[in-house]
């Protein structure tokens, strides 16, 4: 059974301002707080609502109804600019990475000195339909990435 006011597990709900006795927006952020899945909350006591989101982009906000205020009540920490998943079958081990980000970067991996590895950046006129490169990692395994870039490191 789904329950809109779980704000452990689930990414977004709401809470019934009348039956939770919440009277105010800071009385909805204080709620907030106390729940690990909720980072931003938008009151209404028109409305009777305490809504909690883990992601919200305040900038974009449609407004449902008269008297809704919103607000990031925690400090929600940027996306790391690199994505890294360990593979291994019965005799290989690969690195998968994913920049995200515009900017060249250097990715250090731990046991890929000298490893091989197969990069596709996302530059040019037709970012994804240049072939991909053929590049080593250095002796400590740090390997050059382009703009969204993705590589697949075979490490030794």
């Amino acid at each position: 059974k789904l329950r809109l006011d779980d704000c452990g597990t689930h990414p977004a709900g709401a809470w019934n301002t009348t039956a939770k006795g919440i009277h105010s927006l800071a009385e909805c952020a204080q709620r907030c707080k106390a729940c690990q899945e909720c980072n931003y909350i938008s009151y209404s006591k028109q409305n009777e609502d305490c809504s909690w989101y883990v992601t919200c982009d305040l900038a974009s906000l449609s407004h449902p109804g008269a008297g809704y205020t919103s607000e990031m009540v925690k400090e929600v920490p940027a996306a790391p600019p690199l994505y890294a998943l360990a593979m291994k079958d019965a005799v290989q081990r690969t690195v998968l990475l994913v920049s995200k980000v515009a900017e060249p970067q250097v990715a250090e991996v731990q046991g890929a000195a000298g490893a091989l590895a197969m990069v596709l950046e996302g530059v040019g006129e037709d970012p994804g339909f240049v072939p991909p490169q053929s590049r080593r990692a250095d002796a400590s395994g740090r390997l050059a990435l382009g703009p969204f870039a993705v590589a697949l490191l075979t490490l030794p």
